[in-house]
Order: C-alpha cells, then structure tokens, then sequence
C-alpha cells in the first residue's frame, strides 16, 4: 500500500484529504505544517508528498519542497504541491522542485490522476 504525506494547515482540508485517500486503498500520513512535515521525513519516507503552498508556520510549501530536495531526488520522493492561488504557482512549484502542481479546489478524479501519474500507477 503507498504511503502519502497530506500537509495542510487547515485541519478540515487536511482530514478530507486524508479520508478520501484512505477510502481510495493509500495510507496516509498528515501534517499541519512544513515543520511537522520535516520532522515526519526524518522518520520515515512516504511514497509521495501531497503539500499546500500557504502554512502557518512561516515556512511556505514551496521552501519545504526546496529543503527536501536538497536530500531526496524528484524521483525517490515525488512532491505534488497544491494552492488555491490557480495556475499561477504551477512555475515556481516546479522550479521549486514539485513534481507537479494541483490547484485548489480540487475534485476526486483529478487528485487520484495526479496521484497515479507521480506514483507511477498509470
């Protein structure tokens, strides 16, 4: 069973998300922030990491996604990062080191298509 790491610091966003993964056969793991997140790779690695841009923390999903990369590569550790700001991060997700970039709102089809697309389960 892969393993995603849903990262939101809204606990509604973040508990739906991670529902609807566990339904769909994915285990999961969940942050409410990048911090946490960081804390959580050390312990583990997830098959993908499902991150939003805005954190509480200061530290936008964009600098943790930067962070991991400086450890693990985009095809050991895919990072999908998601934002209700549209299309307009879609760039600067992937120079950041995203794999790919999911706008918010979002429905259940397309998150299981960019789920499989970077898990590798097309």
């Amino acid at each position: 069973m892969k393993r995603i790491l849903v990262v939101d610091y809204e606990d509604s966003v973040r508990n739906i998300t991670a529902n609807l993964l566990n339904r769909i056969g994915y285990e999961t793991l969940a942050a409410s922030n990048s911090q946490e997140a960081l804390s959580l790779l050390e312990k583990g690695i997830p098959d993908l990491i499902l991150i939003d841009y805005l954190m509480g923390d200061g530290i936008t999903g964009l600098e943790a996604c930067r962070r991991i990369r400086e450890v693990h590569t985009k095809e050991e550790l895919p990072i999908v990062i998601m934002s209700g700001a549209g299309e307009a991060l879609r760039r600067n997700s992937i120079e950041a080191g995203a794999n790919d970039y999911l706008p918010k709102p979002y429905n259940l089809n397309e998150l299981v298509k960019v789920l499989m697309k970077n898990l590798g389960e097309n």
